[in-house]
């Protein structure tokens, strides 16, 4: 679903507000967390994973693609998801870190760290695709179908 809303308000922006979500939601997926509630363990899930997750992988793979020509966009793609694989790798690691040094409030900083890290991202990357290809992607492929 966060991939086909990319189309229509484009990638940019989708992005921007999964990241502007996960910045706002650390700490209070801490704080909810720690109630050991299960219902708002449940929402912690729901909102993280099923809102702010989404929205980022849902967009991800088809922005990021776009941000190469032709000829690179599959190495260059990858070669992106790859460093930041071996990278994120580490993240459970300095979590439990963060967590010993500074309690739930650590992974939690770590955690809007991380959304602050795609703002900057985003703030740097342009856009693929908004309303605007999307009108003219439709407008084309009318144009196509009628004169077949």
């Amino acid at each position: 679903m966060a991939g086909a809303l990319t189309d229509r308000i484009g990638r940019r922006k989708l992005y921007l507000a999964g990241c502007l979500l996960a910045v706002a939601f650390g700490f209070p997926m801490f704080l909810m967390a720690n109630t050991g509630n299960p219902v708002l363990v449940v929402l912690i899930y729901l909102i993280a994973i099923g809102v702010i997750h989404a929205a980022l992988t849902g967009t991800q793979a088809a922005w990021f693609a776009e941000l190469f020509k032709t000829n690179t966009r599959t190495s260059g793609a990858s070669l992106g998801y790859q460093i930041a694989a071996s990278v994120a790798g580490f993240a459970p690691f300095l979590a439990v870190l963060l967590a010993e040094s500074f309690d739930w409030a650590g992974p939690a900083g770590f955690y809007v760290v991380i959304g602050l890290v795609g703002l900057i991202g985003v703030a740097t990357t342009r856009e693929t695709w908004g309303p605007r290809e999307t009108t003219k992607s439709a407008a084309g492929s009318e144009g196509a179908a009628g004169r077949s």
